[in-house]
């Protein structure tokens, strides 16, 4: 071995390094915004804190530079072996050998060792390395600079749809799914993530008990009626109103009237008790009201563009949105199992609580938020009981209805099509002329009233 192989042999080892540097870093730019396991996420968060600051470098063009180093240092090292491979007598066997060398070098240096030193040490090694960074940042920047001069070409080509940028919600939702990837999030963390994601573009309107589920006493009940009535319906707060529905004045609580005697309670009025009531349009965002909620009272009335009363939404129904239905132990289910696959629902059933009933998507819902809005605006008519409307897959049942809305029913999902028969030996098609053909086609949507399956019991309930 003359100088010539010792100093090849220095430059490879050189360049050997050089590309575990570069491609570490590579590497610790790729995995940024990720979810990481903790020795990589020590490693990332030292790297941003300690080492990027100096390199003065930005993000975008970082993303150019150390790719275009690793590039650059294995067509050196490819250049360099060979030049090695030329001192050698030729032959297929060092020829093998060098690529052999040159494969396992480029594994080890490009892919093995950086993934050990971002798994396994925190990074601080790097600081003796920054120089040499910023050395190689420079001499490159030339190269970074045409690079970006080229991808600014060629984007004046696209489209400007391909040029928006991803919004909040969809940031959100890939970190989720690279979560999941990574089994760092389970399936009921990602479900809770994205409904603290979908709460803040919800509105009153989705959330508030309609008005015709709203329970409120006139203002000349007595103290002694309401506490009957809340024996029975177990309210913790009941709006009062004077006249109608829309002249609400306030709520009562039910613990200032329990804290009453049977004769005080007989002889006063609930308009002494009356607490004063936030009122809000259907439009607002519910994550606007909760902040305001929490500091004044705990429900809000919701009227529409004219001044009507067009709900009621409480704290619980917002914080529904996120943890899921929170249900008191004398409450009803709001689906009740009926036997293969079948459920008893009420008409004011959240079109999302059915698809996640059910597992379907339902695509065409109009402007539905409720399956009594869907089924009667697919018939254009308020059904009356017994109608059966079909559609995505499941079968809705009316199965009460009071004129103006439908207030039950009876739900069931897809059913599997028993296999036709085959016809019995020496029997063939032309001897029986209905073997083999399909059944008279029934209305689309409306089935008639034979087909109907059994209706099931009354049930309501005001959020």
């Amino acid at each position: 071995m003359n100088w010539m192989h010792l100093v090849l042999a220095f430059l490879i080892v050189v360049s050997s390094l050089l590309l575990v540097l570069y491609s570490y870093v590579n590497l610790l730019y790729s995995e940024k915004g990720r979810f990481l396991i903790r020795g990589s996420k020590d490693n990332v968060d030292f790297f941003e804190e300690q080492i990027e600051p100096a390199l003065g470098i930005s993000m975008e063009k970082a993303e150019l530079t150390f790719p275009l180093l690793v590039q650059m240092d294995l067509i050196l090292l490819v250049l360099l072996v060979a030049s090695w491979n030329l001192l050698l007598p030729f032959g297929w066997e060092a020829l093998l050998q060098v690529a052999v060398f040159l494969v396992l070098d480029v594994v080890l240096c490009a892919q093995a060792i950086p993934n050990i030193l971002l798994t396994r040490t925190r990074g601080q090694w790097l600081r003796s390395c920054r120089r040499m960074l910023r050395i190689s940042i420079l001499a490159v920047s030339p190269l970074v600079a045409f690079s970006q001069i080229l991808h600014s070409l060629a984007s004046l080509g696209k489209e400007e749809a391909e040029m928006e940028q991803p919004s909040p919600s969809e940031n959100i939702e890939a970190l989720m799914l690279a979560g999941e990837e990574e089994g760092l999030l389970e399936k009921g963390d990602r479900k809770l993530i994205q409904s603290v994601v979908e709460f803040g573009d919800k509105t009153v309107r989705e959330v508030m008990t309609p008005r015709p589920e709203i329970v409120a006493v006139p203002a000349e009940t007595t103290a002694g009626q309401l506490k009957q009535m809340l024996s029975k319906r177990r309210f913790s707060r009941i709006p009062v109103y004077e006249g109608d529905l829309d002249q609400i004045r306030g709520f009562v609580h039910a613990m200032d009237l329990f804290a009453l005697s049977d004769a005080e309670s007989s002889n006063q009025s609930v308009k002494r008790y009356v607490r004063p009531l936030l009122f809000v349009p259907e439009t607002k965002l519910i994550a606007d009201l909760l902040k305001e909620l929490q500091q004044t009272t705990p429900m809000a009335i919701v009227v529409d563009e004219y001044g009507s009363v067009a709900g009621l939404v409480t704290v619980e129904d917002m914080v529904e949105e996120i943890v899921g239905e929170i249900r008191d132990e004398h409450e009803a289910l709001d689906a009740v199992p009926q036997g293969e696959g079948a459920y008893s629902v009420p008409g004011n059933l959240d079109l999302d609580r059915l698809q996640e009933l059910f597992g379907v998507r339902i695509e065409e819902t109009g402007d539905a938020a409720t399956i009594s809005g869907l089924v009667t605006s697919a018939l254009g008519r308020v059904p009356a009981p017994g109608e059966i409307l079909q559609q995505d897959g499941l079968t809705f049942q009316v199965t009460e209805a009071n004129g103006r809305r439908v207030v039950r029913l009876l739900v069931s999902g897809p059913v599997e099509k028993a296999p036709a028969e085959k016809p019995a030996p020496g029997i063939s098609t032309e001897e029986n002329p209905t073997a083999g053909k399909p059944a008279a086609e029934k209305p689309p949507n409306v089935l008639p009233p034979s087909d109907q399956p059994p209706g099931a019991r009354n049930h309501s309930r005001q959020g």
